[in-house]
């Protein structure tokens, strides 16, 4: 408190207006930190989102390979799936930092290393098998089939011809529906054939020679058949089974991984929603208090003096004392005040002893006037004895005089600092008005923040229409594909990837606008906290407005106590006048002595008069309190 007592009061309007600053900044920072925290956590949201589009991205690229046939997808799928890891160990280095779970990815990154092995894998056996026509074991069948119809032409035997032909169609029966069924079909046509070649009545090299190359015909395509039945004859067979499998887990996983990652922003999002509302509370109760505190350091001081300046207005007593401590504008108006009131009790007290002095010189004169025909002697005497004491009268009334004009100087510099006083409180106040608009600003600022998550909601419903129309149009390809029958066949299941897409499209469009809408409630939250703190400035500029109000009061009643003394160094000036007529008649009396006889009653008349304005005077100091 003695630290405050020494401060000015524009010391402690600064004080105040930088404690208030100092508030506001901290809570505004403490609020983007928090708000940073949160748009890392959006963004890790993000992030899984992009990793599952990554992923359909890596399965669409393999279904590619496995209807194309192409080794560019390949090379695409080894890129996809770097690109993937590479987000993968990004997201993880987020989740560790911001103290996220990270065993289930950990799960999904051993998934996707084991889904691009089985790639890897398929690839090098759908090589084996073939790319084309030309290459691989289906290459190699080709050849075979193509030196058997060869050769079977040449001898124009329609019989083995007709058997060929049903050997190629059980053929493509397995290529195109890698049924199980046809391969017996095969293995008995090619008997049949070889039973028909033996009957036939063509010489016995052209036999051997035609039942060799159904033999490596036959033989081409029990491997080419069991390099497929490890490939796999459909999607869960084979290798293709097991990565679809691992595939399917890896969705799963990172299904799960989103849910757990979701739960578990959404349970630190509310946190640091609570823990946020609790700091900016705790700060604006501070602020509040600690305004309230230095407010009432300037205020209470101002009506102390106030109230001693109205007791002494309406008591006239000029013993009262106020007793502010300290080292500011405040302290040392206390101090003038209490010093004009020790100058207007000296003044009084030597008025009343000049007043004494006056009814005495008074008496004598009197006495002397009805004694003056009797003893002339002795009215020299008594002459001599008024002169000397007129002379210490004009002494007394000149140093009251002077000492009225040190007090109306007082009273000058105290309504002068009072008046300085006014103008620091004004500018204390336009400074909070300053503040309030800055705040105003920020709400602002919050509030175009809420227009643009508004804007953003829209965007995500053109993105949900997006998705919509993209299942629709996967709708149609899936029927198309069904009436186009086996043809269409590869061209269903990209439909059905498509369709599943803009399905996952729709549920994470819905979580994200889920997202935005809580923040918009949270924006709403940190508006009213503006709001409040707009209310605590009106109020202190309110209180400061008071404050000058008071300090204005006090200049007018200093103005009136300087009236006062005013009126008081009129009198005393008055009471010079006739002190100094008094001192000239005593002069006369005393070289007049032989007319002092004739200027009795003269004399009489003056001494009425004098005690006329003694009684004036008694009666206008008399009801100050002095004692």
């Amino acid at each position: 408190m003695v630290l405050f007592d020494n401060l000015s009061i524009k010391s402690r309007s600064y004080l105040n207006i930088g404690i208030t600053l100092v508030g506001v900044i901290t809570l505004v920072a403490f609020i983007f930190i928090e708000f940073e925290k949160l748009g890392k956590l959006n963004h890790t949201l993000v992030q899984l989102a992009e990793l599952e589009t990554d992923v359909q991205t890596l399965r669409f690229t393999a279904n590619k390979f496995q209807t194309e046939k192409q080794l560019s997808y390949s090379d695409d799928f080894i890129a996809a799936s770097k690109n993937l890891s590479n987000k993968t160990s990004t997201l993880e280095s987020m989740f560790e930092q911001q103290d996220l779970p990270t065993d289930v990815l950990q799960v999904f990154r051993n998934n996707m290393r084991e889904y691009s092995n089985l790639f890897t894998q398929i690839v090098s056996h759908q090589t084996n098998i073939g790319l084309d026509p030309k290459s691989g074991h289906y290459g190699s069948l080709r050849q075979a089939v193509h030196n058997v119809e060869s050769e079977v032409k040449a001898l124009n035997e329609y019989e083995l011809l007709s058997q060929m032909l049903q050997l190629r169609r059980a053929e493509k029966d397995f290529m195109l529906r890698f049924d199980t069924k046809y391969l017996d079909k095969f293995n008995d046509h090619i008997d049949v054939f070889l039973n028909k070649l033996e009957a036939s009545p063509i010489p016995n090299d052209v036999k051997s020679k035609v039942a060799s190359l159904i033999q490596d015909y036959a033989a081409y395509f029990d491997k080419f058949v069991a390099a497929q039945s490890k490939l796999g004859l459909n999607s869960s067979s084979g290798l293709l089974g097991t990565m679809q499998g691992v595939s399917d887990n890896t969705l799963q996983v990172l299904q799960r991984l989103k849910n757990e990652t979701r739960s578990v922003i959404s349970d630190q999002q509310q946190n640091i929603f609570y823990f946020t509302v609790a700091i900016s509370t705790v700060f604006i109760v501070i602020i509040f208090f600690l305004g309230l505190f230095l407010s009432n350091l300037i205020v209470k001081p101002i009506n102390q003096l106030y109230l001693s300046i109205d007791e002494v207005r309406k008591n006239n007593d000029l013993t009262i004392r106020t007793n502010i401590q300290g080292k500011n504008e405040i302290s040392y108006l206390a101090q003038n005040f209490n010093a004009l009131q020790s100058d207007f009790a000296q003044a009084i007290n030597y008025i009343n002893h000049a007043t004494e002095l006056l009814e005495s010189a008074s008496t004598d004169l009197n006495s002397m006037t009805i004694k003056t025909q009797s003893a002339t002697q002795t009215q020299q005497d008594e002459a001599d004895l008024s002169a000397t004491s007129t002379n210490e009268l004009q002494s007394t009334v000149a140093e009251i005089s002077r000492n009225t004009e040190q007090a109306a100087s007082n009273a000058s510099n105290t309504a002068s600092l009072a008046n300085e006083g006014k103008n620091q409180v004004e500018n204390t106040a336009l400074s909070i008005q300053n503040l309030s608009g800055r705040v105003g600003d920020a709400n602002a600022e919050i509030l175009q923040l809420d227009e643009d998550s508004k804007t953003i909601g829209n965007i995500i419903e053109v993105i949900r229409n997006i998705a919509e129309q993209t299942n629709l149009l996967a709708l149609n390809a899936a029927i198309e594909s069904a009436r186009a029958g086996e043809q269409g066949r590869g061209f269903a299941v990209v439909a059905d990837e498509v369709r599943n897409l803009a399905m996952r499209t729709q549920e994470s469009t819905k979580q994200i606008e889920d997202n935005i809408a809580g923040l918009q409630t949270r924006c709403g939250s940190i508006v009213s906290t503006l709001q409040s703190c707009l209310t605590d400035s009106e109020k202190s500029v309110a209180e400061v407005q008071s404050a000058s109000q008071m300090l204005q009061q006090i200049s007018s009643e200093i103005n009136a106590i300087s009236d006062m003394n005013t009126n008081i160094a009129s009198a005393v000036e008055e009471q010079n006048v006739v002190t100094e007529e008094v001192s000239r008649n005593v002069t006369n009396i005393r070289d007049l002595a032989v007319e002092i006889h004739s200027m009795a009653a003269t004399n009489k008349a003056i001494s009425t008069k004098l005690n006329t304005s003694l009684d004036e005077l008694v009666a206008s100091v008399a009801k100050f309190k002095i004692n």
